[in-house]
């Protein structure tokens, strides 16, 4: 990947502890884990690498 370039991806965010779910792309994550939202978007997102729009760490 090089800075600039368009990706697609999917996550799955935890705080550490108490280990608790923070954000994620995945539906069935979402289900599992109580933090389902109706009408919610789930599935891949487009970023661009390098924009610092993503969490670091």
């Amino acid at each position: 990947m090089k800075k600039g370039e368009f990706i697609r991806l999917e996550f799955t965010a935890w705080v550490k502890e108490p280990r608790e779910l923070f954000d994620t792309t995945d539906e069935n994550v979402a289900k599992e884990e109580g933090k389902y939202v109706e009408g919610g978007k789930y599935g891949p997102i487009v970023t661009v690498v390098g924009e610092g729009k993503l969490l670091q760490g």
